[in-house]
């Protein structure tokens, strides 16, 4: 099976949304830099590719424009870095590329804010 989804081709994350049958979260829960497109909430297990460093991370929220991932522990990525963030669900590959927005340590890890 493992070999079966490496010749597969990842999905793009934004496949994830389903705006016909969810509702996006409200415009308070967003930060403000974060409001050009509607996201998601999600709690989904994920891994976050910085060249090629891989971190564990949890998608906090999808949209069509970005996602905002949550890392246990510090990663430190300067903003304006491009990065990869990869979702497995079964057998199913979702991947894409991101630019760093806002990278912040919180209770939780540390947070970042991924646009495309």
């Amino acid at each position: 099976m493992a070999a079966n989804r490496a010749s597969s081709r990842p999905r793009l994350i934004r496949e994830l949304v389903c705006p016909d049958i969810e509702e996006p979260l409200k415009q308070r829960e967003i930060a403000q830099e974060r409001r050009r497109s509607l996201r998601y909430a999600r709690n989904l297990p994920g891994t976050l590719i910085v060249g090629e460093a891989e971190h564990p991370v949890t998608c906090k929220d999808i949209g069509y424009g970005g996602v905002r991932v949550v890392a246990p522990g510090t990663v430190k990525v300067p903003l304006g870095k491009r990065v990869e963030v990869r979702v497995e669900l079964g057998e199913r590959s979702f991947q894409d590329e991101f630019s760093v927005r806002r990278c912040a340590g919180t209770t939780d890890g540390t947070t970042l804010n991924l646009a495309q």
